[in-house]
């Protein structure tokens, strides 16, 4: 399994666990954070799970609720990868 599909898996987890985003929403990478239902108050909330379950620290600001899913995880991983 590459890094990107384990990250995507990760960040889904985080989604459908403490936001109940509901699973089959995102399976379309291009749906955005802000039609997942996240706002801003829950972008920070994610900021703070990506760090703790994902090991990656990610400034606010850099994640967008306009952001695509597909999109979002491509930060994750370049963030990822500069740690």
């Amino acid at each position: 399994m590459s890094n990107i599909t384990t990250l995507r898996d990760g960040f889904i987890s985080i989604l459908t666990d403490k936001f109940g985003v509901p699973a089959e929403e995102t399976t379309n990478g291009a749906v955005t954070l802000d039609e997942l239902g996240l706002d801003s108050l829950a972008l920070v909330e994610l900021l703070l799970d990506l760090q703790k379950r994902l090991h990656v620290s990610i400034e606010q600001g850099i994640i967008l609720p306009e952001h695509a899913l597909d999109e979002t995880v491509a930060l994750i991983e370049e963030r990822k990868g500069e740690s």
